[in-house]
């Protein structure tokens, strides 16, 4: 379709453009100046920019991973007509900083827990189970920018120079819907912290009636089934070796019920399932692997598809993959040298890895896809180059343009994936220079020219 170069009022400043049109349906800006109105987080004097702007920005640093904080505002603004994008220089590395650190975390603490939701509809493919919203909670760490103002508050889990990180580190427990890979809740500490703490705030602010939690070995424990419980959810997760070896009663499919013990002596009946594994080359079984569930009825929840769903918790591993990955470019540490701007940055992130799956989500919708079936990577690079389409258009072209965005991001379809078998190993070797300690940090720079320092053998 032909487009119409929207009409700009040339008084307007830069800052007041500065959007993400493919996301604005997901991300509208009548909430984020409804978020900034009630955390009173405006600015006092707008200049070159303003708060909306900014929360724009920190958003989209999570989509443009390689590019600085400045060439970001510079995407934002493709699209814009030369003579309003010439009459303003872009602001400096510095007045961003000072406008984030003004800005505050609040705001899109806010923003993320007013619009990050669960997206899917009974019938969205692997969604539900047994009538029941799948659900994976997981934690993982990001590391930060090695200043001082960050070890303070993300302090190393230990203080022994060879066994600690070689970063500070930020813990980030997960809340995720299974069948859409949409994270909707997140709890950010010092990994000083433990991730069960975080995991039933997490538990106590969103799981209800209808939702089935699926969790790994080191975080599903009895306060977790509990709170569960309570909140009239079900659990299904790892157990130990060692935890609920002695059957209560003995169910005739092979799994056995156990009594869970809690505070103040309350009981709660668990069911326990234990198989192993066999290598498709050797032959040979695996160890034993434990599940525990509050499923109890065998006829209702067989033993095989239990099995089968608790794999559905690696969903959440994948999510972490493409954050880490393809948002944060896996190596690098964040961007934010002080704590306020790593929680900020953090929030920023969940918040375009929110719209990307809502994205990628009705795209599956309307082509009745599994939201597994859109390419993650595709989706962001749609997205990237569609910027200055958008901008150039008029709002009343807008939605069709982005009807035609859903339509670029099914042009990759991931295949089905294959039964596959890895070991947890890393292909990353030592190197052979020495660790990087705090004192080689702060490099002193030298008054003498390079030439002053040779001295010549004779």
């Amino acid at each position: 379709m032909s487009i119409t170069v929207r009409q700009m009022d040339p008084q307007c400043k830069l800052a007041d453009h500065l959007t993400l049109p493919q996301l604005e349906t997901i991300l509208p800006a009548h909430v984020i100046q409804e978020v900034l109105t009630d955390c009173e987080a405006w600015e006092h004097r707008e200049k070159k920019l303003n708060m909306q702007a900014m929360i724009y920005l920190i958003i989209a640093l999570a989509l443009y991973p390689h590019c600085s904080t400045r060439e970001v505002y510079r995407r934002l603004l493709e699209g814009l007509p030369d003579e309003l994008s010439e009459q303003e220089e872009v602001p400096t590395a510095s007045a961003l900083c000072q406008r984030r650190q003004q800005l505050g975390v609040t705001p899109l603490r806010t923003l993320f827990a007013r619009i990050a939701r669960p997206l899917a509809l009974p019938q969205t493919h692997s969604a539900f189970r047994f009538g029941l919203r799948l659900l994976a909670v997981d934690g993982t760490m990001e590391n930060l920018p090695d200043t001082d103002a960050n070890r303070c508050v993300f302090p190393y889990h230990t203080q022994e120079e060879l066994s600690r990180s070689p970063f500070p580190q930020a813990r980030c427990v997960l809340l995720m819907e299974c069948g859409t890979h949409v994270i909707f809740d997140a709890e950010i500490t010092a990994v000083q912290q433990g991730e069960i703490g975080s995991v039933l705030m997490l538990l106590e602010r969103q799981l209800g009636p209808g939702m089935l939690l699926l969790c790994d070995a080191g975080i599903c424990c009895s306060q977790v089934m509990f709170t569960a419980r309570r909140k009239g959810a079900h659990v299904l997760g790892r157990l130990d070796s060692r935890s609920y070896k002695q059957p209560w009663v003995r169910l005739h499919d092979g799994s056995y019920l156990v009594k869970v013990s809690g505070q103040r002596g309350q009981m709660l009946t668990a069911r326990v399932i234990e198989y192993q594994v066999k290598d498709p080359h050797t032959g040979e079984l695996s160890e034993p692997i434990r599940l525990i569930t509050t499923l109890l009825d065998p006829k209702q929840y067989p033993i095989e598809t239990l099995i089968r769903l608790y794999h559905e918790r690696w969903e959440i591993e994948q999510a972490l993959d493409e954050i880490k990955t393809h948002l944060c470019l896996s190596a690098r540490t964040l961007r934010s040298q002080t704590p306020q701007g790593v929680e900020q940055e953090i929030y920023g992130l969940l918040l375009a890895y929110f719209a990307v799956r809502t994205l990628m989500y009705a795209a599956a919708v309307q082509a009745d896809w599994d939201p597994d079936e859109v390419s993650f990577v595709h989706t962001v690079n749609v997205i990237q180059r569609s910027q200055w389409r958008l901008m150039q258009a008029s709002s009343w072209q807008r939605p069709a343009l982005r009807q035609g965005l859903l339509q670029e991001v099914r042009q990759e379809r991931v295949p089905p994936r294959r039964l596959r078998f890895h070991a947890r190993v890393v292909k990353r070797t030592r190197s052979r220079y020495a660790r990087k300690w705090y004192a080689h940090l702060h490099a002193p720079c030298l008054k003498d020219s390079f030439l002053d320092l040779i001295v010549l053998r004779i």
